[in-house]
């Protein structure tokens, strides 16, 4: 009985919940376009108004292009590893990029798809561009891997070590899968990189006290980024020469990061075109940067 009850709270309550998330992003659209109604970007912001073009035409989107609409779940296989018991998809190419073992084939053709999108070339998101890149031999921390996609392209670019932080603990058998051919140039560290040191945390300060120091920073951590900073002064004062940062999440991200890292000697830039970040609550004037990257001599 108690089985068929909660069955039936499932197919009531998430159709309705649904039903209510999609009347709130149409509402959200409505009230994007309203605001920029009354207050039209300048003739020279190209970027976001090309997102309220495409906005106009399609549905609320993270990226509000029209390249996010070139790419399809079925544009690629997913296929299930038996000895692994996990699926996984060919990245490049040839590279097994496996996923959590909870994950249906469906939930990873969504996940793989916004990965493609969201490193399209002209993506706010794309980590690396032609002004942001791995050289050969360069170490590498990624703080907040995930599935690590970065740090596939790092190694694919021929990065000499390759640090990954990612506290999900569902995601690390998944990343030792997909990062076994590479075992010897890659270490996981199942830890939350935060400004304190304890079981669970770890500052970069500490960790790489005694340890190779990193060229590359990429750091996408879910809009903590700003402990991240706050346990990295001494190493982003004194070391890498490059970093690319996750803006999106919270509201003043950008101004806020670039104001750290140009004061700690970095030349700053910022990502291409613009985001929706719809989970979070979005003020006018509503659009974020995705990223910030920095580079020093």
């Amino acid at each position: 009985m108690m089985k068929d009850y909660y069955k039936v709270l499932r197919f009531i309550y998430i159709p309705i919940f649904k039903w209510k998330y999609r009347y709130e992003l149409r509402n959200l659209k409505k009230k994007i376009l309203a605001y920029y109604k009354k207050n039209p970007p300048v003739p020279t912001d190209i970027e976001r108004i090309e997102a309220l073009s495409f906005l106009k035409r399609n549905p609320i989107s993270y990226f509000p292009y029209n390249f996010s609409t070139q790419y399809q779940t079925t544009d690629f296989d997913v296929i299930y590893d038996s000895d692994k018991q996990m699926y996984y998809v060919l990245h490049e190419g040839d590279y097994k990029l496996y996923f959590k073992k909870k994950y249906t084939e469906q939930k990873i053709r969504q996940s793989y798809n916004s990965l493609r999108i969201e490193q399209d070339i002209q993506s706010p998101h794309r980590y690396i561009t032609s002004e942001f890149y791995i050289s050969e031999g360069e170490i590498v921390a990624d703080v907040g891997s995930a599935e690590g996609i970065f740090s596939i392209h790092a190694l694919l670019h021929n990065a000499s070590k390759v640090y990954i932080f990612e506290p999900d603990e569902e995601w690390i058998e998944p990343l030792q899968a997909t990062f076994e051919p590479w075992k010897n140039k890659v270490e996981i560290i199942q830890k939350f990189v935060s400004d304190h040191n304890d079981e669970q945390h770890t500052t970069l300060d500490n960790f790489f006290l005694n340890k190779e120091i990193p060229n590359v920073i990429k750091m996408d951590v879910e809009g903590m980024e700003r402990f991240v900073f706050s346990g990295a002064k001494k190493l982003l004062a004194n070391s890498p020469q490059k970093i690319v940062v996750c803006t999106y999440h919270k509201d003043g991200d950008s101004e806020k990061f670039t104001e750290f890292l140009s004061g700690n000697g970095y030349k700053t830039f910022i990502s291409s075109n613009y985001m929706l970040v719809f989970e979070d609550k979005l003020r006018a004037p509503f659009f974020r940067r995705g990223l910030i990257y920095g580079t020093k001599e």
